[in-house]
């Protein structure tokens, strides 16, 4: 979900790691009531939390993001991994804080 190759294209594995985590919330939603769907991660998988809910809204009910990897600018990025975004471009389509938008139904919001 994060960076994509030189050439644009999704590395394989984060594809496949981003599908199965989608299926995995699709089938919950399935059978289980989405306002009881929630994702936690730490770090990285913090940040994977929150960008799952920003995109996946009708899915993901509630978030915890412990610690999340998460940085404010392209240039802020790169200085902590050089690798993490494959450019600016590809960070400004995954910036789980810029996107962030208020919950769509009511609830509390603890930071």
């Amino acid at each position: 979900m994060q960076s994509r190759d030189a050439d644009g294209r999704e590395p394989e594995e984060r594809n496949w790691t981003r599908r199965k985590v989608l299926a995995c919330f699709t089938a919950m939603a399935e059978t289980t009531p989405t306002r009881w769907i929630g994702a936690m991660g730490i770090s990285m998988g913090g940040y994977g939390a929150l960008l799952f809910a920003e995109k996946y809204p009708h899915l993901i009910n509630a978030v915890a993001a412990i610690s999340p990897a998460i940085w404010t600018s392209f240039a802020q990025a790169k200085v902590a991994d050089a690798g993490a975004y494959a450019s600016a471009a590809a960070f400004a389509a995954n910036d789980a804080v810029t996107h962030a938008s208020p919950p769509s139904r009511p609830g509390r919001i603890r930071v």
